[in-house]
Parts: structure tokens; C-alpha cells; sequence
């Protein structure tokens, strides 16, 4: 804070007592003990500390030059003595605090002739302090800032108490270039009726769009005396990294990589023909997986997630912590449409062609619309060779968890793979959002059929369906007619993104909202019930029909998983 009268204001600084007052409340002058010398050698020598006690103030000033100005802040020698020799009259209690005794209050203007200034409350507290006088002595031709040698130690007296200005200081405002505060402010002092009714802030109503209008400061500004601790704490996993051509960066060593995959939805005009421009160089690790994933996009353009993962795992159990990362210098994904889910190489549009029907993908949401709490795993006739890799291809008589998406090259069921290769000989030509290049009642027959097979063997206990209870369904007609919206399909398609697919992207994945949207739900109706109990004449009158209508409600969310 700047100079102000010959005192420099600063918070916290060092203690100097401003005022020294004997119990008469006179300045107590302290006289000179000598100090007497213990005869036995070695000891240090003893100081006569004269009796009677003095108060301290320590003022928050880094430096005072004059006395009798750091005096006037505190209110002069009249609001010193009130707060120091407060009588009982003046001492009171708090209603809310019957034990504790309020006294008068001294209070600190950096600025005393300023109204306006806020001051800062200064806090009795008692200690056990000693007064302690240093004498120094130095040569007279010695400069000014040249500190002389200690000649004598003597002690003063006991400081019993002292006040100390710990509170926040209030914002300030200065007033002393505003002409209205000036003229205002004297009007109030004078105290005159008259002067006060008679004054007009502004003659002229242009003034007020032309120069800012000055308002009458509040009487304070912030309620906050104490500063708040908030135990600002460093991040762990927070480390300091020094690029070699950077500043320093702090960086968080848990957070999840960012991955640069590019998506794409069904209706757009070109398909991205090369990586992101973001994308880090990939270390010596990471381009044996990348070498690895052309190799796998050459023998076959479309993949999903899983058949990229059992590929991998199988030729080397390495490369999968760096499988996601890679992904996107090889592949985009497909967001919607025929091709939903599928990781397609770069370049390759497969709306182009119907050479790329069989790599359409057939999406379930198991363990939701079908009922099931959770997905089993069939282990029977289970092929070893896997080494623990979930198989992507669909049998028709086990499943392998969590996929729930499959490309029609992968459905090896017999029933299904007759119904494909029939339709792949007769595809359409044009393409459809829904059915790609199959015609519509193909590929409605081969979703029912292999749904059906999936909630079958997600069964308590599992069980595979035999080609004689789709009889009705393979009888059905084939034919290419209006594409219609299947309500299964539909809500399937609206459902969850795969759950590999959505670690590490764009947040928490709509399946954890679904979750918490249907715990929310079963919240709310069991404080339904838990009202109906509580309530005598619920449980006489409408506990049946209410029961009736929250069973109902579970039933719901049964259907919805």
C-alpha cells in the first residue's frame, strides 16, 4: 500500500508496538536497570525486569516515521485508551453468547480524514510478552546505513496483552478527485437540515449519458474478515514435462490418451481418404501394431472392434494396449447405417458397391430389449485355439461375450448362412440405410432368426434353438418391399454404443446415462412405495390400484433391462 502521511501501510508485517500505556494510561517511562552478573562462571547475566505490565499494539505498517501519525490511524490517543481502559459500561455480552465479553473495538483507517474509508477491526489477545530496549553505538563518521555495534540489552517490562489486525481488509475507495463525493460529503457533516434537502446531484439530465455518474459508496464492500483456507492441493499424478523445444508443461500422468478417430455417419458426401493431422509420430511399438493392422485392412476392408482384437491377441498379446491408439492411422468408423460399428480402411467406401454387403453389420442390444439381466457365455465345444480371445463369429450354438455385433462374412450358423448366400445372389441396386444391399425381407428374416438365437442361448439355462421352430419365420417371403422401420431394430439402433468402442472418447457413454436414467426411475418408485407404507389411509383405500400401477412400472423396466 503507498505512503500515506509519512505511514506505509502493509498486511502482516512485522509487530512494533505503537503505543506503550501504564495502568494510569499515561506513557510509562521506563527506567534503566542495570544488569547484574551471576558470580558463578559461566552463566549468562541477569536482567531485573521493573514491574507493572504494558500494552502492545502491533501495527500492520512495514515502516513508521512518525509516532504521532501511526497514533491518529488508530483513532488517536482518545480511541486507544477507550479500547485499552474499556470500563464494564462499555464491556457487553451477545445474547447468542452469554460467556463471552465484547469490548469496544479499535479500528485501523490507513486514510483517518476519509469518511469513507473502511477500517480494519483490531482483536485483543492476551500474552506473555518482555519489552526488551537495544542500545546500539556507532562511530559519527560512520553513513547513515551502517548499523552500529550492541552496547546494552535492558528490559522494559511485561506485555499482558497487545492488539493484533488479522482481519482481511476491506476494499477501499478513494473519493478525494470526485467532485460529488466532496460536495456531498460535506453537506452531511454539517449536519443542516437545509443544505441536505437543497442538494441536487446533477442539474443537467444530458450530463448522465455523457460522463459517468458518481453513486454514494456502501458502507462496505465484502463481509469476509478471515481469509479462507482452501488446502489447494497438487494433482498426484501431475508431473512437470520438458519438451525439447517447449516450456515447461505440466501434464497428468493417469489421464487417458486422446484418441483422433474419425466417425462418420451414414449420409456423408466423401469418406476421409487419410489419417488426422493431429496424430502424434507413433513409437517403434506402435508402428509394428499399425504394419500389422494394413496387413489385416488388406486381406479384409471392414473389421469390428472384436475381430481386430481376437486377430491381434492371437498373432501377438503386446499389441493390444496399443490397438486403440493405432486404430486411427489406419481406419475411420462407421457411426450409423449398413455398416454400424465397423472399423473401415481408409479410402474405401463401402456405399460404392455390393461387393461390401457381406461386411455388413448385424447390431443387438442383448441384456436390454430381450429381458436379461446379464450376458452368459456358452462354453461347450469351445474352440482352444481362441486362447481366451472372444470369438467374433456367430455359430448359431455358442456366444461369446460382450459382442454383440457381427458382420454377416462372420455369421457361420447353417441356417443363417443359407438365408445370406441366397440373398447375396439376388442383392439389390441401389442401397438402402437400413438392409445396405440386401433386400429388406432377407434381411428382416436373418435379424429374427439369429435375434432369436441369441436370447436363446442367453437363457437360464442356455439352449440352442433347432432349425424346426423357425419353420413360420423361413417361410416367410423374401421380397424386396418398402423398408420398413422394424421396432426392435429401431430401438436397437438407438440403444448403447458398444462399450470398448466408447472407452476413452467422448466421455461417459450412453449406456452409463440408460443406467442412471432407469436408477433414477427405481428410485422414485420405491419412495413411492415407502410413502404408501407410511400413509394409514393409502394402505386402506388406494393401496391396491397403487400397487397394481408400480408393478406394472417394474415390469417396464424388466423389459428395459
Amino acid at each position: 500500500m503507498p505512503d500515506v502521511d509519512g505511514v506505509q501501510a502493509e498486511a502482516q508485517a512485522p509487530a512494533r508496538p505503537a503505543s506503550r500505556q501504564g495502568s494510569n494510561g499515561q506513557a510509562r517511562a521506563a527506567s534503566s536497570r542495570a544488569s547484574t552478573v551471576d558470580a558463578r562462571a559461566g552463566l549468562a547475566p541477569r536482567h531485573i525486569i521493573p514491574s507493572g505490565t504494558l500494552y502492545s499494539i502491533e501495527h500492520p505498517a512495514s515502516k513508521i516515521t512518525n509516532i504521532d501519525k501511526a497514533i491518529k490511524t488508530l483513532g488517536g490517543q482518545k480511541g486507544i485508551d477507550k479500547f485499552v481502559f474499556a470500563t464494564a459500561e462499555e464491556i457487553h455480552t451477545e445474547p447468542h453468547a452469554p460467556n463471552m465479553s465484547i469490548k469496544p473495538l479499535l479500528e485501523l483507517r490507513m486514510r483517518p480524514d476519509d469518511h469513507y474509508g473502511h477500517p480494519i477491526a483490531g482483536i485483543d489477545q492476551s500474552v506473555q510478552n518482555i519489552l526488551i530496549r537495544v542500545t546500539r553505538r556507532k562511530p559519527k563518521s560512520a553513513p547513515s546505513t551502517q548499523k552500529g555495534h550492541i552496547h546494552k540489552v535492558e528490559a522494559i517490562g511485561i506485555i499482558e496483552r497487545t492488539a493484533r489486525f488479522r482481519d482481511l481488509a476491506d476494499f477501499q475507495i478513494y473519493t478525494g478527485n470526485s467532485p460529488f463525493q466532496q460536495d456531498f460529503g460535506a453537506r452531511m457533516e454539517s449536519m443542516s437540515l437545509e443544505r441536505i434537502i437543497s442538494y441536487n446531484p446533477k442539474q443537467d439530465p444530458a450530463d448522465l449519458a455523457s460522463e459517468p455518474w458518481d453513486m454514494q459508496p456502501p458502507p462496505l464492500w465484502s463481509r469476509d474478515y478471515v481469509p479462507a483456507n482452501y488446502h489447494y492441493k497438487a494433482n498426484p499424478a501431475s508431473i512437470k514435462f520438458k519438451p525439447p523445444n517447449g516450456p515447461v508443461q505440466i501434464i497428468n500422468k493417469n489421464r487417458a490418451p486422446k484418441l483422433f478417430n474419425i466417425t462418420v455417419t451414414y449420409d456423408i458426401t466423401n469418406v476421409p481418404t487419410e489419417p488426422s493431422r493431429a496424430l502424434k509420430k507413433p513409437s517403434t511399438l506402435e508402428m509394428a501394431v499399425i504394419a500389422k493392422l494394413r496387413q489385416l485392412f488388406r486381406e479384409r476392408p471392414l473389421w469390428t472392434r472384436w475381430g481386430l482384437r481376437r486377430e491381434m491377441g492371437m498373432y501377438n498379446p503386446d499389441y493390444l494396449p496399443s490397438l486403440k491408439g493405432c486404430l486411427a492411422h489406419v481406419c475411420y468408423i462407421w457411426k450409423s447405417g449398413p455398416w454400424r460399428d465397423t472399423y473401415c480402411a481408409y479410402g474405401i467406401d463401402p456405399r460404392t458397391s455390393p461387393e461390401y454387403a457381406k461386411y455388413q453389420c448385424l447390431f443387438f442390444m442383448l441384456g436390454r430389449k430381450a429381458g436379461l439381466s446379464n450376458v452368459k457365455v456358452v462354453t461347450e465345444n469351445r474352440n482352444e485355439s481362441g486362447k481366451g480371445y472372444p470369438d467374433y463369429c456367430f455359430t448359431g450354438t455358442q456366444l461369446s461375450t460382450p459382442v454383440r455385433a457381427y458382420q454377416v462374412c462372420d455369421v457361420t450358423d447353417p441356417l443363417l448362412k443359407d438365408i445370406i448366400e441366397r440373398g447375396e445372389r439376388d442383392l439389390r441396386g441401389s442401397l438402402r440405410e437400413r438392409s445396405g444391399w440386401f433386400k429388406s425381407g432377407v434381411w428382416k428374416k436373418v435379424r429374427r432368426i439369429m435375434r432369436a438365437k441369441l436370447v436363446a442361448l442367453n437363457g437360464d439355462p442356455p439352449r440352442v434353438m433347432s432349425d424346426a421352430e423357425f419353420l413360420s419365420e423361413l417361410n416367410a417371403p423374401e421380397d424386396d418391399d418398402e423398408e420398413t422401420v422394424d421396432p426392435e431394430e429401431e430401438a436397437e439402433a438407438e440403444g448403447n454404443e458398444d462399450e470398448e468402442e466408447e472407452e476413452g472418447e467422448d466421455g461417459e457413454d450412453r449406456g452409463t446415462k440408460t443406467r442412471k436414467k432407469l436408477d433414477a426411475r427405481v428410485n422414485e418408485l420405491m419412495r413411492s412405495l415407502g410413502m404408501m407404507e407410511q400413509s394409514q389411509e393409502l394402505q386402506d383405500l388406494e393401496e391396491p390400484t397403487r400397487e397394481g400401477e408400480l408393478e406394472h412400472e417394474f415390469a417396464l423396466l424388466e423389459d428395459d433391462g
